[in-house]
This record gives structure tokens, C-alpha cells and sequence, in this order.
């Protein structure tokens, strides 16, 4: 399971570790905005998109909420990050690191 709580442009915690395979993502928004998080690729090649993992649907203030479908990683980083408007370059991502 892995538990994170959005805030005006900041995920808690920042840095996670997990193991490989089915992550479920419990999510709560303690802000006042609405917000979301999604797993995408870490660091893509110049020019493409991140590839997208899993999101969870966007969470108005105080509520909680979970992936839209079951995601399963592999080993390596990967990027938490808020899609609703520019809260990523806000400063409201994170890393995840899975191990094997």
C-alpha cells in the first residue's frame, strides 16, 4: 500500500520506496485546491511525453481516494506528480523508487 497526502504544490512524503509488483495508492488531499497523483515515467527521452502508470481521479479538499485501475511496477524510479494545471512545476512531485 502505499500512502501519500497532497497539499497546496507538495506530496508527502516526497521520496518513497516500495517493492515490485501490484501497488495500490491510497491518496488524501489535505489542501484547499483540488489535486490528483499520478505515476508516470521518471525521466523520459527528450521530446516525448511521460508515459503514464496509474492516477488517481481528482480530489477535492479533504477527501481520499485510490488508483482508477490496479497499477503493477517494475523495478526503477518513477515520477509522483499532480496533472491538475501547473502544480508540477509548482513543485508538487516526488520520487518513487521501486525494488526488485
Amino acid at each position: 500500500m502505499l500512502r501519500v497526502t497532497l497539499d497546496e504544490y507538495r506530496i508527502r512524503p516526497e521520496n518513497i520506496e516500495v517493492r515490485a509488483g501490484r501497488v495500490h495508492l491510497q491518496v488524501s488531499n489535505a489542501g484547499r485546491l483540488t489535486h490528483n497523483l499520478a505515476i508516470e515515467t521518471f525521466n523520459p527521452k527528450a521530446g516525448e511525453e511521460p508515459r503514464l502508470y496509474g492516477r488517481t481521479n481528482t480530489l477535492q479538499p479533504g477527501a481520499h481516494g485510490t488508483e482508477q485501475a490496479p497499477i503493477t511496477l517494475r523495478p526503477g524510479k518513477y515520477r509522483l506528480t499532480c496533472t491538475i494545471g501547473n502544480h508540477d512545476d509548482l513543485g508538487q512531485f516526488g520520487e518513487l523508487k521501486v525494488i526488485g
